[in-house]
């Protein structure tokens, strides 16, 4: 079932993303495709905050989204096996579209970790997804996984690599939406649009309104949001993740920063 908390959305960004006390902490973040067009101001304002000493992570890592690239995939209806593969090489065109910006680009783990013990390194890279997926293959070759599954997996993956040491690594997925939305309070979270529509007659429409916190999904529940691997991996992988809307950038420095943000949180209850 989902963990709801009442109220306006309003998460303070400081329960994940402190730097007090030795824990590392590791962003990954996934720049959603539907900000192409406002890429530029988007990594402007990850480079700013990244720079400020008030910066509450000490390393981020960015994953790109597909975008226009991915939907020029989809159009070709070829087999899953081919638009799997051609998708993850649309977010590397969408990458290196990012790197243009003066963002280096890596396309390994260990690459992107240095500097994540303390050590000197770079405090933001790109992160291309290509060669690791070819490597690991973990996700399943359908257009029900998306950039949005394949962040969380990475994340999840630098998370265990971590493990052993003092690192935590959230997950913060950048799109053009404030969060996972709420659409009919009369049906479960997650429902067929269908099933308002049914009620339209007697119901007045809902505002769609930002679910502040997810801890927990139903089998088969499903958010437009997101594709639907991605909840319950973050959910089983135990990072927390978010979702905000970067067309706000004043909300995507604020949760750099560690401020409080309006936007989803989601995480797994201990």
């Amino acid at each position: 079932m989902n963990g709801e908390e009442k109220g306006s959305g309003a998460i303070r960004g400081g329960n994940a993303a402190s730097a007090s006390g030795e824990c590392r902490r590791i962003l990954v973040v996934k720049v959603g495709g539907s900000l192409m067009d406002k890429v530029s101001s988007v990594i402007e304002t990850v480079v700013a905050a990244a720079q400020s000493p008030d910066c509450a992570f000490d390393k981020i890592i960015l994953v790109p989204g597909g975008g226009i690239f991915a939907d020029e995939i989809r159009s070709m209806n070829a087999d899953d096996e081919t638009s799997h593969w051609l998708a993850v090489l649309a977010m590397e065109k969408f990458g290196y579209l990012i790197s243009a910006l003066g963002v280096p680009a890596v396309d390994g783990f260990d690459d992107c970790l240095r500097g994540a013990d303390g050590s000197n390194g770079k405090k933001l890279h790109l992160l291309l997804p290509y060669r690791f997926m070819r490597k690991y293959d973990p996700l399943p070759h359908s257009w029900d996984i998306t950039s949005d599954s394949i962040a969380a997996w990475a994340a999840s993956e630098l998370s265990d690599r971590l493990s052993a040491g003092d690192c935590r690594v959230s997950l913060l997925l950048l799109k053009s939406v404030d969060g996972i939305m709420r659409r009919d309070t009369a049906a479960p979270c997650g429902a067929p649009a269908s099933d308002a529509a049914r009620n339209s007659e007697t119901n007045p429409p809902i505002i769609p309104e930002i679910i502040p916190e997810i801890c927990g999904i139903r089998e088969g529940e499903r958010f437009e949001e997101v594709d639907p691997f991605c909840i319950p991996l973050i959910l089983k992988s135990g990072i927390d993740g978010y979702i905000l809307n970067a067309r706000k950038p004043d909300l995507l420095t604020a949760f750099i920063l560690g401020r409080n943000f309006c936007g989803t949180h989601i995480r797994r209850y201990p």
